[in-house]
């Protein structure tokens, strides 16, 4: 039987599912609507928490010392799988005094039609007193791989591991790259696991010019994750050029898996507020 037009959407379904098991303290019922790498904030504690297991250690903290009661009021689709919410929040301590009774954003990234993660929107945290960019209050982060520099290509233990000396790493309350947010540059490593048909060696140091990575039926174009661990068929394809621009070939591995990490010290962060083109299918 197909929904009629009057019909929310499945994201607006889940979410409002989400939002009743929590007031209801249905952990279980929650859990089942989250990814099993879902990302979620400590709003009341500060940081995030990882998986299911870290949610729940959470969730029962938090409501140990406080009852939190959260109502959506709208939603809106932002595309590429984000969904806002604003929600009326009220929170009162284990007595009954209220502590705060206010309206806020909730931003959910939404994958395989589960919560993948979800971010608090309050423009008063992203700066301190002193004016400056905090991006850890930012959840969703992705590497722009135009411009990164390649410096190593390691095969180890049938894994070959793609490392980025120089790599722009884009971070946003909506979508990375594309809406307002911040930008630095780290090191990150690309490891495709039990890689397999690599195109052809390069010649080191090289630049990419453009990338694109194929993870199960999803496609990642110009930018992917800035960090995870996926086990499914995928396939990463680097179009390289050297300092100079000329032309450096094109790098390409396949293989069962992807597990992506950024490495050391940030660079100094600084704000991003231009809308470069970028696609994920």
């Amino acid at each position: 039987m197909s929904n009629s037009p009057t019909d929310p959407p499945p994201s607006v379904e889940l979410l409002r599912a989400a939002y009743a098991a929590f007031n209801s303290r249905d952990i279980d019922a929650a859990l089942a609507l989250m990814t099993q790498d879902v990302a979620w904030p400590r709003a009341f504690k500060g940081g995030f928490v990882r998986g299911p297991d870290e949610v729940r250690a959470y969730w029962t903290e938090q409501w140990s010392e406080i009852d939190p009661h959260v109502e959506p009021v709208a939603f809106r689709d932002e595309g590429f799988g984000r969904i806002v919410v604003t929600v009326h929040q009220v929170v009162r301590d284990l007595a009954g005094e209220l502590l705060a009774d206010v309206q806020v954003d909730h931003r959910f990234t939404i994958k395989d039609g589960l919560i993948h993660a979800m971010a608090v929107w309050d423009p008063s945290i992203t700066r301190s007193i002193d004016g400056c960019i905090h991006p850890d209050v930012f959840m969703n982060r992705d590497i722009q791989l135009h411009d990164c520099e390649v410096a190593a290509i390691h095969h180890i233990d049938g894994s070959t591991s793609v490392v980025l000396s120089t790599a722009y790493i884009h971070a946003s309350l909506g979508l990375p790259g594309f809406d307002p947010g911040v930008i630095w540059t780290q090191v990150a490593t690309i490891t495709i696991i039990d890689a397999a048909q690599i195109s052809q060696e390069v010649c080191l140091p090289i630049w990419i010019y453009h990338g694109t990575l194929r993870v199960g039926e999803t496609l990642y174009e110009g930018f992917i994750p800035a960090g995870g661990h996926l086990l499914a068929e995928t396939e990463l394809v680097l179009t390289l050029s050297t300092e100079d621009g000329r032309d450096g070939g094109t790098f390409t591995v396949k293989g069962n898996g992807v597990r992506i990490e950024l490495l050391g010290e940030r660079s100094e962060v600084e704000e991003f507020n231009e809308t470069p083109r970028r696609s994920v299918d």
